[in-house]
C-alpha cells in the first residue's frame, strides 16, 4: 500500500502540480495513521465530528503532504510520529 500512495503522490506533485494532499484519518484507525507517515504526510490537527459513518458523527486527523522544498523535513508541533493522542 505505501509504495502505491508514494507513486500517487508523486505523479500528483510531478505532472498534475498539485500543493497538497490530504488523508482525513479516524484516530483509532492507527494502521492508516502509521501509513500516512511512512509515506510523508504529517499530522495536522483533529476535525471533530467530521463525518457521519453509521449514523454517528465522527473526528478524524488531518495528515497532509505539501509540495515543497525540505518542506517533509522542516520541524512541526506535531509531525505525526505520536500516533496515539
Amino acid at each position: 500500500m505505501s509504495e502505491a500512495i508514494k507513486a500517487g503522490c508523486k505523479y500528483m506533485f510531478e505532472v498534475q502540480k498539485l500543493h497538497r494532499i490530504q488523508a482525513d484519518i479516524m484516530p483509532s484507525n492507527l494502521r492508516s495513521q502509521m501509513t500516512a507517515v511512512t509515506c510523508g504526510f504529517r499530522r495536522q490537527g483533529l476535525n471533530e465530528r467530521y463525518m457521519n459513518i453509521d449514523g454517528e458523527w465522527r473526528d478524524h486527523y488531518v495528515y497532509a503532504r505539501i509540495n515543497e522544498p525540505d518542506w517533509s523535513r522542516a520541524g512541526a508541533e506535531d509531525d505525526g510520529t505520536n500516533i496515539n493522542g
